[in-house]
């Protein structure tokens, strides 16, 4: 199976049931040919054509339910097809954790999201910025800037609508807290989850993400043919973090895509090129679902979570492709790579 989880956890299958347990022992497959396989969460892996995933074949997955379809196999990748559905390992904890506190995943949630850093562009400061609206947010920063001792002032922007609350290097207690967490000098092309996070639990993770996106991911209704569904997106031009993101979401038991693109504009008459730039998104109503019940947003993204829930019952076909802590992941290519 895929696993994208914490600790070398991997799903089994024991008594026919599939269950998240320790990876004991590895195994010599020998060499030869190797195929890269893609899915639709953005998962790359590179395998040997005899390494088996446990697998449903794109035919039988909707008919699961009929007794004369039979179950998912472990399937070698040389027989794996575009279409067939892949064990993907969701919501595992970490055995045994080493928390930080709610307020260094507050801290770290908005730094890391929306936060001008020392050593990257801002001298000695470090800012954050917060919307006039954003005031759920801007008082748990705040309360955790207090908590953790550090000294900062908030001030009001003269012509636009936001807040800047800004820390200098003064503040031994600012960059020590900086340097803890290898903060100094990053980028927005370079930002990282620490390691510190990956080494909390689950629910200081949750409060992480929780700020992360409070500060810059956004909730919105993407509307089709049949109506609207609900959202939840992140967006970064640090491959890296986009990882990170999105192996977080899944460790949190929340399906998401990772994507990325170059995005165009036009300066001067002349078409430009961009950034690169990930993106990491909710599949489904049952991804969204998962993500609400996680991760707890403020202000006008609380509300707009509130009102994707409310159009989620609207919805008449549901995938079902989370069941029981495992997502069956789409296969979308299988290629030689030699």
């Amino acid at each position: 199976s895929l696993s994208t989880s914490p600790d070398n956890t991997v799903i089994g299958l024991t008594d026919g049931v599939l269950q998240h347990e320790y990876a004991t022992e590895s195994f010599y497959e020998g060499t030869g040919p190797m195929r890269r396989v893609e899915t639709s969460l953005g998962i790359v892996e590179d395998s040997y054509v005899e390494h088996k995933y446990f697998a449903w074949k794109k035919k039988d997955f909707y008919r699961r339910n009929d007794r004369k379809v039979k179950g998912p196999q472990w399937t070698a990748v040389k027989d794996l097809e575009i279409g067939d559905k892949v064990a993907v390992g969701m919501g595992f904890d970490v055995a045994e954790p080493n928390n930080i506190s709610i307020d260094e995943a507050h801290f770290l949630g908005y730094v890391i999201g929306d936060g001008c850093l020392p050593g990257g562009g801002s001298g000695s400061r470090l800012n954050v910025d917060f919307g006039s609206q954003e005031t759920e947010s801007l008082a748990r920063y705040e309360s955790a800037l207090d908590n953790m001792g550090i000294v900062y002032t908030t001030t009001k922007h003269p012509k636009k609508k936001m807040f800047t609350v800004q820390s200098f290097g003064q503040s031994s207690m600012m960059m020590d807290v900086v340097n803890k967490f290898g903060l100094h000098g990053k980028r927005a092309a370079n930002k990282t989850i620490p390691a510190e996070v990956w080494a909390s639990d689950n629910n200081v993770l949750a409060e992480f993400v929780s700020a992360l996106w409070s500060a810059d991911g956004t909730v919105y209704m993407k509307r089709n043919k049949t109506g609207a569904s609900p959202t939840a997106e992140y967006c970064t031009i640090s491959d890296e973090l986009a990882r990170d993101v999105h192996r977080a979401l899944m460790r949190l038991g929340i399906p998401s895509a990772l994507r990325s693109r170059i995005p165009t504009y036009t300066h001067n008459g002349e078409k430009r090129r961009g950034q690169r730039a990930y993106y990491i998104t909710t599949l489904s109503a049952e991804s969204f679902e998962a993500f609400c019940e996680k991760i707890s947003l403020m202000d006008h993204k609380a509300a707009r979570q509130k009102e994707g829930l409310s159009l989620i019952g609207e919805f008449r076909y549901r995938q079902n492709l989370l069941i029981d802590g495992v997502y069956w992941d789409r296969v979308r290519s299988v290629t030689d790579i030699g």
